[in-house]
C-alpha cells in the first residue's frame, strides 16, 4: 500500500511542475508582449519628436533670410549637407543619411511649387512608418500662435488628400489640428505610410 502512495505522490508533484512551468511561460509571453507594446509606443513619440527637432534644426539655421535654397532640390545631398554639419539631430544621421526612428528612410529638399519660385518653403518627407506611428505624427499639432510654420501635409500621395493650414486652399475639409478619425483615415496603409511636411 505504502508503494501506491508513493507513485500518487510523484505523480501529482508532476503535475505541480508542469503547472508552475505553464503558468512561467504565460507569465513570460504576457511580460514580452507588454515590453513590444511599450517599445511600440516609444517608437511612435520619437518619430514625432524627430520632425519637430528636424524641423526646429532647419528653421533655426535659415529663418532670418527665409530663403532655403542651400538645401537644394537632391534629397541626397540635403541629407548629406544636414548631418555633416551637425544641423540635422544625431540620432537620425546614418551614414550620411537620414533616418527615422522607425527605421524608415527622412529626405529633406527645397519645395518648388507653381506659386512662388522663391525657395521659401521646404519639405520634409518621412517614409516607412508603421499605421501608428504615422497617425501620432500626423496629429502633431504646428500652431504657433496666430500662424502654423506648416503650409501643407501630404499623407500618402496616392489618396490624393492634403491637410493644409491655410484657409484659402482648395482643400478646406483637412486642417490643423488633424483629428484622430481624420489621422486614421490618411494613415490608411498598416505599414509603409509616407508623410510630406512642407514648411515654411
Amino acid at each position: 500500500m505504502s508503494g501506491i502512495n508513493k507513485i500518487n505522490q510523484s505523480g501529482a508533484t508532476m503535475i505541480e511542475a508542469i503547472a508552475v512551468i505553464a503558468i512561467a511561460i504565460m507569465l513570460g509571453v504576457s511580460v514580452i508582449s507588454l515590453i513590444n507594446s511599450i517599445y511600440a509606443v516609444f517608437t511612435q513619440n520619437m518619430v514625432a519628436g524627430e520632425v519637430r527637432d528636424l524641423q526646429k534644426a532647419i528653421s533655426d539655421i535659415y529663418r532670418f533670410d527665409g530663403n532655403y535654397s542651400a538645401l537644394g532640390s537632391d534629397e541626397n545631398s540635403a541629407a548629406s549637407y544636414l548631418c555633416n554639419n551637425k544641423i540635422a539631430p544625431f540620432q537620425m544621421c546614418v551614414r550620411g543619411k537620414l533616418k527615422s526612428r522607425s527605421g524608415g528612410e527622412v529626405s529633406v529638399k527645397v519645395y518648388n511649387d507653381d506659386v512662388s519660385d522663391q525657395d521659401d518653403k521646404y519639405e520634409i518627407v518621412f517614409t516607412g512608418l508603421s499605421r501608428k506611428t504615422c497617425v501620432n505624427a500626423v496629429q502633431i499639432n504646428w500652431d504657433k500662435g496666430q500662424r502654423s510654420v506648416v503650409y501643407a501635409m501630404v499623407v500618402n500621395s496616392d489618396n490624393s488628400k492634403t491637410v493644409w493650414q491655410l484657409k484659402n486652399a482648395t482643400n478646406e475639409k483637412y486642417t490643423f489640428p488633424v483629428s484622430t478619425s481624420v489621422a486614421m483615415e490618411l494613415c490608411s496603409k498598416e505599414y509603409d505610410n509616407t508623410i510630406q511636411y512642407v514648411f515654411y
